[in-house]
């Protein structure tokens, strides 16, 4: 698991659950009780994914985990977002349940929000 997080720069942790419980990650062997719990909201092909957790193992920064089976990866959400934009332009990502994920260059979510909204409505 280390060498696949030290390969996959999208990818921060993987972790593998036994019986519910945290077993190891890219950091090693855990003792920590890290229960597995539900996520946010699943993707259509079954991907559980919980937004704004803090990782325990590692106490980084606040994390998306994307979950499947018994594994998991933490992903920094602004990876998401990450491509270039012209000056003057905003991006604002939202799970299709409505979750704000991130979003790049100052975006005006209640603005985004609202138009999402919108196109949903009609």
């Amino acid at each position: 698991m280390r060498k696949m997080t030290m390969n996959t720069v999208s990818v921060e942790e993987i972790g593998y659950f036994e019986g519910g419980k945290l077993k190891c990650t890219s950091w090693g062997i855990t003792e920590a009780d890290i229960r597995k719990e539900g996520g946010d909201y699943t993707t259509s092909n079954g991907v559980q994914v919980h937004l704004r957790i803090l990782p325990l193992i590692s106490r980084g920064k606040s994390m998306t985990e994307l979950s499947l089976g018994s594994y998991n990866a933490l992903v920094v959400p602004s990876r998401f977002v990450d491509v270039e934009l012209r000056p003057g332009i905003s991006l604002v990502l939202f799970s299709n349940t409505g979750l704000l994920i991130d979003g790049v260059n100052d975006p005006d979510v209640s603005f985004a929000r609202h138009h999402l909204h919108n196109l949903h409505r009609s």
